[in-house]
């Protein structure tokens, strides 16, 4: 099973400014991927592949800026974001009914992007000192007990509001619950709700039920809500430090309150050996495959107006 490590770097830390200034090189990178990607697609041609984008951009200035590795899983994002499309797009002409829209073309990054630095980019040297340094950086992060290089599987640098956030994520061994007997006949079901998050119920009636409380989360929500409402007052155009520290804790809360409940609910089907589990549906959720688009009246209109973004 994979964990994930997080360390947050706020704007005081000193590996800020190289977490700010790797992401905008990424962010860079893949606008430059990207536009030739679209033009080509525009002009009727075939997308690149991963291997072509590679070729294409070794002498690309952002390109020699990275890791070599970081840079190919910059230009991997665009050719991946291509194939997911045409894969919706072929799944959408299939059946539009699981649609909410036609799926739209990949675009650009208006923020930071997202910087990984897989196994390979990652100093073995250092790690053999009890430390994690990823290639050309200046992070240095101390490695958990136990943790073996080859369990390392990437490190990544992931802009949030008003901070970064470095991951660290590896492969760790299932814990022996997780090899439990498990019990074929026991199902549990759960419904979503507010004042209670998570209401859970078992198949076998001899086991209580269980109810996740909801009312803290609707609390922070509510508070956030008037601070953002309070100060947003204040603040004509943009954004400030002040009104970043609410959002960032905001979701610090969210993150750790849903983990802890996750956590929770997992364990409990564990000890209990359920082995299926349903939760209730609703209309409005949509799958991780859907995206919400327009439909494309005529590809000249792009061809004229689409830019490139640095």
């Amino acid at each position: 099973m994979k964990r994930v490590e997080q360390h947050i770097i706020k704007s005081s830390h000193k590996w800020f400014a190289y977490c700010d200034e790797i992401t905008n090189i990424s962010r860079q990178l893949y606008n430059s991927a990207q536009y030739t990607q679209r033009q080509s697609f525009f002009y009727g041609h075939s997308t690149l592949t991963l291997a072509q984008l590679d070729r294409l951009f070794q002498r690309d200035q952002n390109y020699s800026l990275l890791p070599a590795k970081v840079a190919q899983l910059v230009l991997a994002q665009c050719a991946d974001a291509w194939a997911s499309y045409f894969a919706a797009l072929k799944a959408y002409r299939m059946d539009s009914v699981k649609f909410t829209g036609k799926p739209k073309l990949p675009g650009y990054v208006d923020s930071r992007n997202i910087v990984k630095f897989n196994n390979q980019a990652i100093s073995k040297r250092e790690f053999k000192k009890g430390k994690i340094v990823p290639s050309m950086s200046s992070i240095c992060i101390p490695i958990k007990d136990g943790l073996k290089f080859e369990d390392l599987c990437e490190v990544r640098i992931v802009s949030k509001t008003g901070c970064y956030v470095v991951e660290v994520v590896y492969e760790k061994p299932a814990p022996a619950q997780f090899f439990c007997s498990l019990n074929p006949e026991l199902a549990a079901a759960i419904d979503i709700g507010l004042d209670n998050l998570a209401t859970v119920v078992f198949s076998d009636p001899t086991i209580s039920p269980l109810a996740i409380n909801g009312k803290p989360l609707k609390s922070v929500n509510g508070f956030y809500n008037k601070q953002v409402a309070k100060y947003r007052g204040f603040i004509k155009t943009g954004t400030s430090r002040h009104l970043q520290n609410i959002v960032r804790n905001r979701n610090n809360f969210v993150d750790s309150y849903l983990h802890q409940t996750t956590r929770l609910l997992v364990s409990e089907f564990l000890a209990l050996g359920v082995t299926k589990v349903a939760i209730g549906k609703n209309t409005q959720w949509k799958p991780v495959s859907i995206w919400e688009s327009r439909p494309i009246k005529s590809l000249s209109k792009y061809r004229t107006r689409d830019s490139l973004k640095f």
